[in-house]
C-alpha cells in the first residue's frame, strides 16, 4: 500500500517538474518580448505644422485676353449689355488675377486680386456721386471705385469643432448666385451670360456654414446686399442656401433678401427678394447639362417690381481636348409705369443665344475659344448700340446685336 502511495508521489512531482522545466523557455520569451516592448520609444506624435507662413502658402492665377467683333458695328467699339467682353474691334487683355490661399489648422485666409479692365467694372455701385473739390466720382462714404478695384475675393474662415465643423466665414466674397463664376476658366462659354451681368457678382459681409452629410451642405448669411463694397443705405442683406453635391450632380437653392435701393433713392428702402436655384448633371459621359433658375420680387415706392430669368447650358466632350458648348439665357422684367427699373433700365426683356467651340491643349492649364452670340431685346427699348448717330450725336440704338469672339485664358 505504502509503496503504491509513493510511486504515484513520485509521478507526480516527475510531472509538475516536466512543467515548469517546459513553462521556462516560454516565460522567459514572454519575459524578453515584455523588455524590449519597453525599451522601445513611445509612438510618434504627429506635430503641429509649425511651417513658415510662406511654406502653407498657395499662389494660383490666371490671365484673359480676347479680341471681339460687333457685326452692328457701332463707331463707339462698344458691346452693349456685356459686363466683361464689352470691347468691339479690338485686342483686349481683360483680366489678369492672383489668388492667394493660407491654412493653419482650423484658420484659413483666401485673396484672389485683379488687374485689368474687369477690375474698373467691377465696383460700379461705389461710383455714385462726384465730389465737389476733386471731381472724383465718390459713394455717399466717400470711397471711390480704385478703393477696392484690385481685390476680387478676401475673406477669412474658421472651421469651429462643432459637430463635423461649423465654418465662420468674414469678408468678401463671390456671389453664391448662380452658374457661372468671375473667371472664364471656370466657364463653358466665353462670354457671360446676362444672368451673370445683371445679377450680384460679390457681396460683403459674414457668413456660416455647416456639413450636415456629406453631400448637403447649410449657410446662413449677412451682406451689405448686392455688389455693395460699402452699404448704400442703413439695412443688411440676409441669405439662406442648401447646396447638395453628389457623384456627377449639383443642386444649388438660395435665397436673399433685403434693402439694396441706396439712400434718398425715391422708391424707398424696399425689400428686395432674390429666389436662385442652380442644377448641374453629367447625362453622359461626354454630355453635361446646366439649368439656372432666378426670380425676384421689390415693392418700392414706384410700385411693384417682378422678374424672372433662365439660363440653360449643354456642353459636349468631343476629345480630351475639344469641346463644344451651347447656352440660351433671357431676363424678363416688370417695371412700375412710374420706373424704378431693378434690372433692364427699362426694356421688357433681354435674350441670348451663344455657341462655343473650345480647344484645351495637354496640360489643361491653357484655353482657346471661338464664339458666336445674338442678342435681342424690345424693339420699343432696344438696349445694344449700331452703327450711325442721331440728331443729337448719341450713338443709334438697336433692338439685336451679333457677335463674334476669339478667347484665350491660361492658368496655373
Amino acid at each position: 500500500m505504502w509503496r503504491g502511495r509513493t510511486l504515484i508521489l513520485c509521478l507526480c512531482l516527475t510531472t509538475l517538474v516536466a512543467q515548469r522545466a517546459a513553462a521556462q523557455p516560454a516565460a522567459e520569451e514572454a519575459a524578453a518580448d515584455r523588455a524590449e516592448a519597453a525599451a522601445q520609444p513611445p509612438a510618434p506624435v504627429e506635430p503641429e505644422d509649425d511651417r513658415p507662413w510662406f511654406d502653407r502658402l498657395t499662389v494660383s492665377g490666371y490671365a484673359e485676353a480676347y479680341y471681339s467683333y460687333n457685326l452692328g458695328r457701332p463707331q463707339n467699339r462698344v458691346t452693349a449689355n456685356r459686363w466683361l467682353d464689352e470691347r468691339s474691334n479690338s485686342l483686349t487683355l481683360q483680366t489678369v488675377a492672383l489668388d492667394l490661399d493660407a491654412k493653419k489648422g482650423p484658420f484659413a485666409l483666401k485673396i484672389t486680386l485683379m488687374f485689368g479692365p474687369t477690375a474698373d467694372r467691377w465696383y460700379f455701385e461705389g461710383a455714385r456721386i462726384p465730389d465737389a473739390e476733386s471731381g472724383a466720382v465718390l459713394s455717399p462714404f466717400g470711397y471711390s471705385n480704385e478703393t477696392w478695384k484690385h481685390i476680387q475675393t478676401a475673406f477669412a474662415s474658421y472651421t469651429a469643432p462643432l459637430g463635423d465643423g461649423l465654418t465662420v466665414q468674414a469678408g468678401l466674397f463671390p456671389t453664391p448666385v448662380g452658374f457661372e463664376p468671375a473667371a472664364v476658366k471656370d466657364n463653358w462659354n466665353w462670354s457671360r451670360s446676362n444672368l451673370f451681368n445683371f445679377l450680384p457678382f460679390f457681396h460683403v459681409g459674414a457668413r456660416v456654414s455647416y456639413p450636415v452629410t456629406e453631400t448637403w451642405t447649410l449657410a446662413a448669411a449677412v451682406y451689405n446686399g448686392w455688389n455693395q463694397a460699402s452699404d448704400l443705405n442703413a439695412g443688411k442683406s440676409l441669405s439662406l442656401q442648401s447646396a447638395m453635391i453628389g457623384d456627377g450632380w449639383i443642386f444649388n437653392a438660395l435665397y436673399i433678401g433685403g434693402p439694396e435701393r441706396p439712400r434718398g433713392d425715391p422708391g424707398g428702402s424696399a425689400w428686395r427678394n432674390l429666389f436662385d436655384v442652380v442644377a448641374e448633371v453629367d447625362a453622359l459621359p461626354w454630355l453635361s447639362l446646366a439649368l439656372h433658375g432666378n426670380a425676384g420680387f421689390e415693392k418700392s415706392d414706384y410700385g411693384n417690381h417682378s422678374w424672372g430669368a433662365l439660363a440653360l447650358y449643354a456642353r459636349a466632350k468631343a476629345s480630351d481636348w475639344l469641346y463644344f458648348a451651347l447656352r440660351g439665357d433671357g431676363i424678363g422684367e416688370n417695371v412700375p409705369t412710374d420706373g424704378g427699373a431693378i434690372l433692364l433700365g427699362g426694356a421688357n426683356h433681354i435674350l441670348s443665344l451663344t455657341g462655343t467651340l473650345e480647344l484645351r491643349p495637354p496640360g489643361d492649364h491653357f484655353s482657346i475659344r471661338l464664339e458666336y452670340r445674338h442678342d435681342g431685346s424690345d424693339s420699343d427699348v432696344p438696349l445694344f448700340f449700331k452703327r450711325g448717330y442721331d440728331a443729337s450725336g448719341q450713338q443709334l440704338l438697336a433692338a439685336a446685336q451679333n457677335t463674334l469672339t476669339l478667347g484665350v485664358t491660361g492658368w496655373f
